[in-house]
């Protein structure tokens, strides 16, 4: 009586068959191959964004690689072909030399384990929590195989993207982030545009970091 379909192409519900990380990766590979096939549109840029669910619980079904990991990284190898599924739709098209790809985490492990050396889990503002991996490609403008150790957040994407497009970040608001490009893009960077980050939960600042310091200022009940 009170479902909600989550599975929509163009606002409206449909229903396919499969397990959803490949199904995000099918879509994703089929708008890039239509955006080849539009002649009129195969010149113009695009951006997608593919917020993949996983891994994440529950840990239902994983179709493959059971026999050889336990579920969450049966999870993560399915995951890590989706990935290459879509950057090799990329290539195959054409669009290498064109294309930023960015992979990146919205918060870190679920165990302090996984986030060795650093603590906390997700849904605290430790490192742990919050230090996460961010990977892009950009044949011809990010060297292959550097390492930038510059503060940076996902909420600088948007002023980096827009100043790489040429678009306009608006000006009748106050936006968070900060064009990170130099620490992208140049070569040796010796630090990032950033230096600051302030750590929230909700409403309640829990942290502040500048540079290399960082202070816990609430610690909760």
């Amino acid at each position: 009586r009170y479902a909600v379909y989550d599975w929509h192409r163009n606002q409206e519900p449909i229903f396919e068959q499969g397990y959803t990380t490949d199904l995000i990766a099918n879509e994703t590979v089929r708008l890039i191959a239509d955006h080849d096939k539009d002649k009129k549109r195969s010149k113009q840029p695009f951006f997608i964004y593919v917020p993949f669910n996983a891994v994440h619980g529950p840990l239902e079904e994983i179709p493959r690689y059971n026999d050889m990991y336990e579920k969450r990284y049966a999870a993560l190898k399915c995951l890590d072909e989706a990935v290459g599924r879509i950057v090799g739709a990329v290539d195959q098209y054409g669009y290498t030399n064109d294309t930023l790809v960015i992979f990146a985490n919205d918060n870190g492990g679920l165990r302090e384990e996984m986030n060795a050396p650093y603590r906390g889990t997700k849904n605290t503002n430790y490192e742990g929590g919050v230090r996460v991996p961010c990977v892009m490609r950009w044949p011809g403008k990010i060297p292959a195989g550097e390492v930038r150790n510059g503060l940076m957040s996902s909420i600088d994407f948007f002023p980096t993207i827009a100043g790489l497009t040429g678009a306009q970040v608006p000006q009748d608001r106050t936006t968070d982030g900060v064009d990170v490009s130099p620490l992208i893009f140049e070569t040796n960077p010796t630090e990032s545009p950033r230096s600051e980050f302030f750590y929230y939960e909700g409403n309640t600042l829990e942290a502040v970091r500048d540079g290399k310091w960082k202070l816990h200022v609430h610690k909760g009940d």
